[in-house]
This record gives C-alpha cells, structure tokens and sequence, in this order.
C-alpha cells in the first residue's frame, strides 16, 4: 500500500467521522466546529490530489469565511439556548401538528 493512498483513507475516514458527528450533534456550535474540521480534511485530500490552489481556497473560503458566518449567526440568534422546546409546550406541538395536516 502506497503512503499516499494511507493518508486518503486517513483522512477520509477523519472526514466522515466528522460529518457524522456534524449531522448528529445536539449543540449547534459543536456542529459548526465539526464541519470546519470536516473542511480541512477536505482541504487535505486536495493537497494529496496535488491541487494546492483549491486546498487554499477550501480553507480560506469555506472554513474561514463561511464557517465564521455560520457561527456568527449561530451566537446572535442564541442557538444554543433551548427556548423552543416542542415536547414541553403543548400550543408549539399542536401548531406544528396542524401544520403538518
């Protein structure tokens, strides 16, 4: 097996993991970090393809800019905060359950 090929499965296998832990995370602050570092181990595979320019970009545009908006818009709508929680109200439950219908 090739050194190149063990740092593909490496890092695709940390990016997956990430992904996962992205998707199923309860705290949304833990979930934007998570895709950060799902960012970079895609920026690590590009570097492995050998297309440095576009690693550079995933990290600047996507883990720096966008990531940095996601988070910002996390903190100013409090996010983080259960304040709507539909198993406790019962008016929540029964508006979503009439919209559904």
């Amino acid at each position: 097996m090739n050194l190149v090929n063990l740092f593909f499965y490496f890092f695709s296998s940390l990016a997956i993991i990430f992904a996962l832990l992205t998707v199923f995370s309860k705290s949304p602050i833990t979930s934007a970090f998570s895709l950060v570092l799902v960012f970079f181990n895609v920026a690590a595979i590009y570097v492995l393809l050998e297309a440095h320019f576009i690693a550079a970009l995933q990290i600047l545009v996507y883990a720096g800019a966008i990531m940095v908006l996601f988070v910002f818009v996390i903190m100013l709508l409090n996010a983080d905060i259960k304040n709507l929680d539909l198993a406790k109200n019962k008016l929540l439950r029964f508006g979503a359950a009439a919209l559904c219908l």
